[in-house]
């Protein structure tokens, strides 16, 4: 397991946060809601604009919690081939330093073959990955990554 690069075990995610997501139907977008609620119980809004259905969690979250939830919501417990969903998330942190800016957007790229895994990107342009095996170490990747892109 390779050493982490980035503490992110007491980083926090501030009320500023937002998950978008394209290629959700609304029976399927309410059943995730209420997955969600259940796997991980904190005050929740969810909204469609367009096709896009986006969630946000009113007083922020622990940093490595908001991680799973864009995993999850990638690799959802019914996707199949058809069904696939793009999925990109931003948020502040507070308590981890990035060696940058604390604005993030995170995702999982279409080439990710280990689905344990959060992509973050920095608005300055710094790349890393949040893994999930203990002891869930965040290192700074080169491959996969996907630069910045303002919030939607």
């Amino acid at each position: 397991m390779p050493k982490s690069d980035v503490a992110t075990e007491n980083g926090w995610v501030s009320e500023d946060n937002i998950i978008v997501i394209e290629g959700m139907d609304k029976e399927r977008a309410s059943k995730m809601v209420a997955q969600l609620g259940e796997m991980y119980p904190a005050e929740m809004n969810s909204r469609w604009d367009g096709d896009h259905f986006i969630l946000s969690y009113t007083h922020g979250m622990e940093f490595r919690v908001f991680c799973y939830v864009v995993n999850y919501l990638v690799y959802p417990f019914d996707m199949t081939d058809n069904n696939k969903l793009k999925v990109r998330a931003w948020c502040t942190t507070l308590g981890i330093e990035w060696g940058g800016s604390n604005e993030l957007m995170l995702y999982v790229p279409e080439g990710d073959t280990e689905h344990d895994v959060t992509y973050i990107s920095t608005k300055d342009g710094h790349y890393f990955k949040q893994m999930f095996a203990i002891p869930e170490p965040c290192v700074i990747v080169e491959e996969l990554v996907i630069p910045y892109e303002e919030r939607q």
